[in-house]
This record gives C-alpha cells, structure tokens and sequence, in this order.
C-alpha cells in the first residue's frame, strides 16, 4: 500500500482494525502469517509461552519497563518478536525501532520477515509506505514509524532517537562490541520515559547478556535493573518431550 493511497473502509474493517490494535494476541491468531517450505503462506498457532512472551513484550509486569527473554532455539522467538514488532510499527506513529543483532546477516533477516509479514497483511490494515520507504535494511511508514536493522557496534544507531529498541542473540555478541554498544548508546535509550527494549537470546556463558539477566531477576528493589525476565524452557514447547530431547544430545 503506497503513502496516500485511498482506503474505503467497511465498518467491519473498522472494527476488526480496532480490536487489533486492542488485543495483540487476536491480531496474531488471525492476521500473523509466516512463509514455510512445505506448506507456503500459513498461520502458526500460537503455544500458551508465546502469548506469555508477547503480553510481557506489550506491557512488562511490576511495573518495569524493559524486557530480556532467555529462550531456546528453534523455538519461534523471533517468530515471536516479529508480531510485536509488526504490530508496534501500524499501531504507533512518529516513533523510530532499531533491530541490532550479533550479525548484519541475522539482522536483515528479521528485517526480511517482518516485511514479509507486512506484505501479507490486507491493505486496509497496512499502513502507507512512503516513496523509497521499503529497503533492505529499513522501512518508512506514512504514520512517521521508521524501522532500522543493523549489527550491534558502538556507532550503529548512535545519534538516532530510537523508541524501540530490539536486541536479538545479544549473549553471541563479542564482549567489546557489547561494551562499546552499551556505553555509547544504551544510556540514549534508556534515558526516553517512553522508550522499550527488548534484549532477546539463547544463554551462552557469562557475559553481558547474562548481567542484564542476572540485574533483571534481582529486580530495582535489590540492586537490579529494569528489565522484566522471561524465561522460557525447552519443555514448554508441546512438541518437545523426554524423547525429543534424548535425540537431540545424542546427535549432536
């Protein structure tokens, strides 16, 4: 859909348009389409930890601000953070999100998802893309939302005002990439009164993802941070049981 392009709208297309902004998990379930190998354009029904996940994503317990998931693989946490952030940028306007990653190649594919996602939705959900708004590497939207992915580095998105910002696998992230990432530009982020972040990753060792974990189970009352922790282990996964995991470690 292009910046301007006219829009005749039902009034079932006006409901459903609000109950989607309302509830995220019945935007998900209904609109949320993902592309597969075998099966092609399909909804994923989602499993009871996910819509934990992303109820915790739209607005973090205790008060807190912030949100660090530690998760498994393979087991759809991008997938995840694709709806929040598919529904964060057509239910906004004039806010900027930056999608970092470990690597410039896993960046861009969130990026390739979530523009994926977009394009399946119906027009009279999108919004308007405005003129050379659609790029490998960003989006600009006629509601002024502007989405950026990028390797996390020290220079990465220094200078930007960004509202959202998305950390994916920061545990793989080189321990001076990190550290140059977070003294130069998570104190910018934080300082927002209405600024969101969301470190996600697999545990790997000790490292700054595991301080931001270690901060947020201690909690601002006892010397912790503000991050909200969500934990979510291999056996939450329906599909996944004594068997499964019995296969696993002996492959590999």
């Amino acid at each position: 859909r292009a910046k301007g392009q006219s829009i005749t709208y039902t009034k079932e297309m006006l409901d459903e348009y609000v109950r989607c902004k309302e509830d995220i998990i019945y935007f998900a379930e209904k609109y949320f389409y993902i592309t597969t190998i075998d099966k092609g354009k399909i909804k994923i029904p989602l499993f009871e930890y996910q819509k934990k996940i992303i109820k915790a994503y739209m607005e973090p317990p205790d008060e807190r601000r912030h949100v660090i998931l530690m998760q498994p693989r393979q087991s759809g946490k991008t997938t995840v953070t694709n709806i929040f952030l598919l529904h964060y940028l057509l239910f906004n306007k004039d806010k900027n999100v930056a999608i970092i990653a470990n690597k410039e190649k896993t960046a861009l594919g969130i990026m390739r998802k979530l523009k994926m996602s977009f394009e399946m939705l119906p027009l009279w959900l999108q919004q308007g893309i405005v003129e050379g708004g659609w790029n490998k590497s960003s989006i600009l939207l006629e509601n002024g939302v502007f989405v950026l992915a990028s390797t996390t580095s020290g220079d990465s998105i220094s200078g930007d005002t960004i509202s959202l910002l998305y950390m994916d696998e920061f545990a793989k992230v080189k321990p001076h990439i990190a550290e140059d990432f977070i003294t130069a530009t998570y104190p910018v982020i934080s300082s927002g009164k209405t600024s969101k972040i969301i470190i996600t990753s697999t545990p790997k060792g000790m490292n700054h993802f595991y301080e931001f974990w270690a901060g947020a189970v201690r909690g601002p009352d006892k010397g912790g941070n503000n991050f909200f922790p969500v934990k979510v282990n291999w056996w939450e996964h329906p599909e996944r049981d004594e068997k499964w995991k019995d296969e696993i470690i002996r492959d590999i």
